[in-house]
């Protein structure tokens, strides 16, 4: 790490950088490509009804595409550009979640290298405010608020820790992968299965909960939606193929 540190340019240069390289889209999108591609206009059709389920994800992308809609009309520059802000403040939380861990260097070379990628330059062309680059912003701010709660026991961290994982939930429903991995990590490490004992991760909890009640209520009312939009995680599309296969292969699985 130290070896690719010492050819890295200055912080001035490096941050300018990431914000051409963040912003790039939306400046391709005015010049080359100024009408939404297909699924930002899915989405923003969405947002414009406001739905509290939709056939594909669960509903903060199409909430976030019907606001930009409203605001700023069906336009793909501002639709991008919105979701690069997103990602910023996404990032602004991937850097200070390693910089709890490592150098603040270290954690602004790898902050560098994450917000210059192929992915975040090139998808938001086609995924503009798409689940899977909305996961960017949301998932590093459910980390970043655990640990800082983990350290500090502050209401702040705990509260933005609940608001934040039912933001995650609402923007994709594999974020339930990111929770039972933060749950095993708690009760591998010593430091972390302390805060079992502590009430205000359950009431963090219990705000995540509350804040998903109105999706829940929809889920249950359209169950076909909602089990059509977990067949979108790759993990459980995998798991009901193979359960098919497995259940074919009984006797009584060709009836």
């Amino acid at each position: 790490m130290k070896d690719w540190l010492s050819f890295w340019p200055s912080s001035g240069k490096s941050f300018g950088i990431l914000i051409f390289a963040v912003m790039l889209p939306v400046l391709l999108a005015i010049l080359v490509f100024p009408t939404a591609m297909y699924d930002t206009r899915e989405l923003i059709a969405w947002g414009r009804e406001f739905p509290l389920i939709t056939p594909a994800h669960p509903p903060i992308m199409a909430w976030i595409g019907g606001v930009v809609d409203w605001a700023l009309g069906p336009s793909a520059a501002a639709t991008i550009f919105v979701g690069q802000i997103l990602l910023l403040a996404g990032l602004t939380y991937f850097y200070a979640t390693l910089a709890l861990m490592v150098s603040r260097q270290q954690a602004a070379f790898v902050t560098f290298l994450f917000g210059t990628s192929f992915y975040t330059i090139f998808a938001p062309l086609s995924f503009a405010l798409n689940a899977d680059l909305l996961q960017l912003t949301s998932w590093p701010a459910v980390v970043f608020h655990l640990l800082k709660a983990a350290r500090s026991n502050r209401w702040r961290h705990w509260i933005a820790f609940g608001i934040f994982s039912a933001i995650a939930m609402l923007t994709k429903y594999n974020a339930v992968i990111l929770f039972v991995g933060l749950a095993a990590g708690m009760v591998a490490v010593p430091f972390f299965r302390q805060l079992f004992m502590r009430p205000r991760l359950y009431v963090a909890i219990a705000i995540g909960i509350v804040l998903l009640v109105p999706h829940l209520w929809a889920a249950m009312r359209h169950v076909g939606d909602a089990l059509a939009a977990l067949e979108n995680i790759r993990v459980v599309r995998r798991l009901t193929r193979r359960l098919d296969r497995c259940v074919k292969c009984l006797p009584f699985g060709h009836g």
